[in-house]
């Protein structure tokens, strides 16, 4: 059971990353994609850590869980924050797209998160 966790984590983690390295070499397609592609950068850099924290915490209570869930909820909003407060100081006319591609790729990838969670819940305890 723990090695099938444990490979069922490392898959998510691939996917995870592969989907990120993907959208990024899309970018490069496009001289002007640099705030695309920053965006993309830290929605996977918050998108892998929110996903192991609620790998580990998908065993313990409802309130721990949950409590998890939200935190991984609040560090996004505070990194996609911080994120678009950088972008504003580095140059503010890339702020929007910095902004759409960050949103978009945490909704993709959270897409993932969640069926590598809901996979890993129906395992046997």
């Amino acid at each position: 059971m723990r090695s099938e966790v444990r490979s069922l984590r490392l898959c998510a983690t691939g996917a995870l990353a592969m989907v990120s390295g993907l959208i990024t070499a899309a970018t490069f397609l496009s001289p002007s994609a640099g705030p695309v592609r920053w965006g993309v950068w830290l929605a996977a850099g918050l998108a892998l850590p929110s996903y192991w924290t609620l790998s580990l915490a998908l065993r313990g209570s409802n309130g721990f869980f949950f409590g998890v869930f939200l935190g991984g909820i609040l560090g996004r909003l505070a990194g996609v924050a911080a994120g678009i407060v950088a972008a504003w100081r580095f140059d503010p006319s890339t702020v929007a797209l910095f902004a759409l591609s960050a949103a978009g790729a945490l909704a993709g990838l959270s897409i993932i998160e969640v069926y590598f969670i809901g996979r890993q819940n129906r395992l046997p305890q």
